[in-house]
């Protein structure tokens, strides 16, 4: 509405406009090319004004963008101002009168309709605004009358009475200094206004020239406070104020003023002269203070506050306004920030892992995460119990406790009752099959946020890097030792020792924390040279196995897959590895007896680009629904497929969908 009252032909939305101290709505161009800066508020006071034309100079360097996308040069000369408000302040129109830039006032009013319209505002003459907004009579407009220059001062006073009587006095204006001087008219005191000649200690010699003197003492009416009313009708004399190059002299202080009848009926006599200008001068042309305005806006006191219980007792029997302060309150209450839940504090921790190769290692890349490690269990499936009714009790009862790679023992309901001792401070990590009741009830035992379940799963390295929070190089070195995703130069420096040692952990249950530590502070170096003094460890199982027996091959497309089926007693991710190098296979697809896991693993160093074996595997899921795609989050293709071993063909229609999808597997 501003740029449409404005009349602009090329306008831009300032940024943020109203907020964040941008003072400006818009800018641009007039019809005449005169850059127009507009700008609303609800209240237009002095300090919105002052921010208002500070920025400016920012609009301007913005409308010459404007004018230059517009295709239109913009005209030389000041902007113009187009400002609206709902309220003008007092102060702001006297302002906005002196401003010399051009300027465009409108009041924001509401229409019948309820629309808010704009109304052109008249823009106040100097002095105007003040003089019409205040309950007091204005100053008359010769009280802002100029003297005359120096050059056109006369060189004689005219001669006048010395002591003219009070009935007889003509008002101050009636007498001039000179042919063609403007009426001077003193306005009503004001205790702001401070005389700079009461300041002067000199005491010069005397000179005469009454009419001179009473001159000077009207020309000083507003500056002499205080001193009218003295007792006294005749003036007294004169005392010069000292040779300043043109012998200008000063009555003595102590003389009486013009009688204030007599004042006050010059002032009303001329109270309709618009037309004299603000700057008095002396009578030499030396600038005199300049008289303040009769009204200063006076400063507006904020209301007191209304406390809640006032406005209960005044707003008991107004319904509207019942709802009124529970429609406050709410918002109130809404903007009340919410408490920021601070994290417990990191302390050490106990760790139990199940008593299998992967689980010990899986722990151990959790403990590497959390740090601060109390102790690290290894227990078999059946003396979880035992841990609970022993290990676990001895620990503090602050001590958090992580568990790995244990399903609920039967009876579950046992081993439930013993975790809910435990509950805020034991998180669970496991991929076995857990009955659908189970599951859920540990959750309600422990928190969902504390239990990290993924059934189908070989190992529960997947749930352990799903909530892991920092990375270190050698803990994905680890992950790599455990997936089968190893290097020959890391498997011969220290891998294959420790996977041994880590079968060895895994078999002598009990407190193993001093046999990892190496694995904990995670130096290569240092486990290479462990590795080369200990003995040389056996042979993997994996491998006797692979080299015994003959593998299925698959050709499909420039690639090769071997299928393998691998007893449930040795490594699934292993057993591929080896089998892949044997046969120089670019995939390999393992299986497991009576289950439904199926693992898709590649030789990436034999492609140009990786493999995305991941994305074949969601693919699969999506396409059938007797494949479900399980958790890839340690960078492993696993899936379900169901009736697996149940129904016939089922392994050759997903080796089939497989070689279908080799442009997925190639990335």
């Amino acid at each position: 509405m501003l740029e449409r009252a404005a009349e602009l032909v090329a306008s831009a939305r300032w940024p943020v406009g109203g907020a964040d101290g941008e003072a400006i709505e818009a800018v641009g161009l007039d019809a005449s090319g005169r850059v127009v800066v507009a700008a609303a508020r609800e209240k237009l006071d002095l300090p919105a004004l002052a921010g208002i034309l500070d920025a400016v100079p920012a609009a301007v360097g913005a409308a010459r963008d404007l004018a230059r996308r517009a295709g239109r040069p913009p005209a030389s000369g000041a902007p113009r101002l187009a400002l609206a408000a709902v309220d003008f302040d007092r102060a702001v129109l006297d302002a906005c009168a002196a401003i010399g830039a051009e300027l465009a006032l409108f009041d924001a009013r509401t229409r019948r309709s309820g629309d808010w319209g704009l109304e052109p505002h008249l823009r106040p003459e100097l002095g105007a605004a003040a003089a019409s907004a205040t309950p007091y009579p204005a100053p008359s407009p010769s009280y802002f009358a100029p003297a005359p220059a120096r050059e056109s001062a006369p060189s004689a006073p005219t001669a006048e009475p010395a002591e003219p009587p009070a009935s007889a006095a003509p008002a101050p204006s009636d007498v001039a200094r000179g042919p063609g001087a403007p009426d001077l008219r003193p306005g009503p005191a004001r205790f702001e206004e401070v005389s700079l000649f009461d300041l002067d200690e000199e005491t010069p010699p005397a000179e005469t020239g009454g009419a001179e003197g009473e001159g000077s003492r009207r020309r000083r009416r507003g500056r002499r406070r205080g001193r009218r009313g003295r007792s006294g009708d005749g003036p007294g004399p004169d005392r010069p104020r000292g040779d300043e190059g043109g012998g200008r002299t000063e009555r003595d202080r102590s003389g009486p003023a013009p009688t204030e009848p007599a004042a006050r009926a010059a002032a009303e006599a001329d109270e309709s002269d618009d037309d004299d200008p603000l700057i008095v001068a002396d009578d030499e042309g030396e600038g005199a203070l300049a008289p303040l305005v009769e009204d200063v806006p006076e400063v507006e006191e904020p209301e007191p506050p209304a406390y809640e219980d006032e406005e209960d007792e005044a707003d008991e029997s107004d319904p509207d306004a019942e709802r009124a302060r529970r429609a406050r309150d709410q918002r109130r209450s809404e903007r009340v920030e919410k408490p920021v839940e601070l994290p417990p504090p990191r302390r050490r921790a106990a760790f139990l892992a199940h008593a299998d190769p992967i689980s010990v290692l899986s722990a151990v890349v959790l403990a590497r995460d959390v740090r601060l490690v109390e102790s690290f269990w290894v227990y078999p499936q059946s003396d979880l119990m035992t841990f609970f009714r022993s290990v676990a009790t001895d620990l503090r009862d602050e001590t958090p406790m992580f568990l790995v790679g244990f399903a609920a023992s039967p009876p579950a309901r046992d081993t439930l009752q013993a975790a809910s001792l435990y509950r805020g401070r034991l998180d669970w990590f496991d991929h076995h099959d857990w009955p659908p009741e189970d599951l859920v009830a540990l959750r309600e035992t422990l928190g969902a946020e504390h239990v990290h379940v993924q059934p189908g799963a070989e190992s529960s390295l997947a749930a352990v890097i799903a909530q892991r929070t920092r990375r270190s190089r050698f803990s994905d070195k680890l992950v790599e030792l455990i997936t089968g995703r190893f290097s020959q130069h890391d498997y011969e420096r220290w891998g294959r020792y420790w996977w041994q040692r880590a079968r060895d952990i895994a078999a002598r249950p009990g407190d193993r924390r001093a046999e990892i530590e190496p694995l904990l502070a995670g130096r290569p170096s240092d486990l290479a040279r462990d590795a080369s003094r200990a003995a040389e460890p056996p042979l993997p199982p994996e491998l006797p196995y692979v080299s015994s027996r003959d593998f299925r091959l698959v050709h499909f497309g420039g690639l090769v897959m071997v299928v393998l089926d691998v007893p449930p007693e040795l490594d699934l991710h292993l057993c591929a590895r080896i089998v892949r190098e044997r046969y120089q296979a670019h995939l390999s697809l393992a299986t497991s007896p009576h289950r439904e896991l199926v693992l898709l693993g590649g030789d990436d160093t034999r492609f140009k680009r990786g493999l995305d074996l991941g994305g074949l595997t969601a693919h699969l899921a999506a396409k059938h629904r007797w494949i479900e795609a399980l958790a890839d989050d340690d960078q492993v293709a696993r899936m379900r497929v169901h009736g697996l071993h149940r129904e016939s063909g089922r392994l050759d229609e997903l080796i089939t969908e497989i070689a279908m999808g080799r442009s997925i597997v190639e990335g």
